[in-house]
């Protein structure tokens, strides 16, 4: 049994990937190699675009006046600008809800699977059989579940070895994916 207690204290660098890896966990489950969108840098790109295209619009109506086209590439462009703040203003707010908490975390991993306990609300567990792989990111260590109805577990990256170490020692079955 390998337990890990630790506190609950996130950076933003951590906080941006947990919410990437979160908000794209169906493309992890499905193509666990494969890389992430940066929600924190695509959303304001497009938000600019869909605004640059925007005031394209708005000229284009005052210098040579408007049609059915440019009305609905203006609808479309608008349409998008308000979707893209609206995802950005989610992904937002879950990290900043990320980076709130606090307090102590403990960790467990054993021969069935592995426990989180958070001490206050989240008790949650994760057995070896609902377990699809363990992916290690830059900022984090993610226990990913087979399907959408199992839940992900994090760590910070710190505790990788040692989650390695008993993962191998256990012989436990899981693929690991660096």
């Amino acid at each position: 049994m390998l337990t890990i207690e630790t506190e609950c204290q996130t950076t933003e660098a951590q906080a941006k990937e947990i919410v990437n890896v979160s908000v794209q966990i169906k493309k992890l489950i499905k193509s666990p190699e494969k890389k992430f969108t940066d929600y924190f840098k695509f959303c304001p790109r497009s938000m600019a675009f869909a605004l640059l295209m925007i005031v394209f619009c708005f000229l284009f109506v005052l210098k040579f006046g408007g049609d059915a086209l440019i009305y609905s590439c203006l609808g479309v462009f608008g349409f998008s600008f308000i979707i893209i703040l609206r995802v950005y203003s989610s992904v937002n707010g879950y990290k900043k809800h990320l980076l709130s908490q606090s307090g102590n975390v403990t960790v467990i991993f054993d021969e069935d699977g592995v426990d989180y306990d958070n001490h206050k609300d989240k008790k949650l567990k994760l057995s070896w059989e609902g377990t699809a792989f363990i992916r290690v990111l830059s900022e984090c260590l993610y226990v990913v579940p087979k399907d959408m109805m199992g839940v992900m577990i994090c760590l910070k990256v710190e505790y990788t070895e040692r989650v390695l170490s008993f993962v191998e020692e256990n012989n436990i079955g899981i693929e690991v994916i660096k």
